[in-house]
């Protein structure tokens, strides 16, 4: 359950994380996902994932031993899938094999872009699912 002041902790996170560092382990995708739910509701849904691997491959050992076959699969096990064209802020959106932040008709992901590393924008249209 989210907040009563989940847009503004949504807000302060996101601006918090616009230069981070792309990190397997301490700023993943996964993990800047789950810092927003963290930010919006109080719970960590990754509290016993964090710092607990440091490559592609623990984090696909992490999902495994979560259950789950897939990072859609993951999220689907925690979360209420909706329709991509029904992703409001603060849902989380799936687009080129990495989970995002939604903020309106564009997204949020923890990468780079143009050798710059920090949030980068993915539109609508990439959207592949949606949490």
């Amino acid at each position: 359950m989210r907040k009563d002041d989940w847009e503004q902790q949504l807000a302060d996170y996101l601006a918090g994380q616009a230069d981070a560092r792309f990190v397997w382990g301490t700023c993943d995708c996964v993990l800047f996902v789950c810092g927003a739910v963290l930010a919006m509701t109080g719970e960590d849904p990754a509290a016993h994932a964090r710092g607990r691997y440091a490559t592609r491959i623990g984090a696909m050992r992490r999902i495994s031993q979560d259950g789950a076959k897939s990072l859609p699969d993951l999220f689907d096990a925690h979360f209420v899938r909706v329709p991509t064209g029904r992703a409001m802020r603060g849902d989380i959106v799936l687009a080129k094999d990495a989970v995002g932040v939604c903020a309106g008709r564009t997204a949020w992901f923890v990468g780079e872009d143009d050798g710059v590393a920090g949030l980068v924008p993915v539109t609508f249209d990439a959207w592949e699912a949606a949490w």
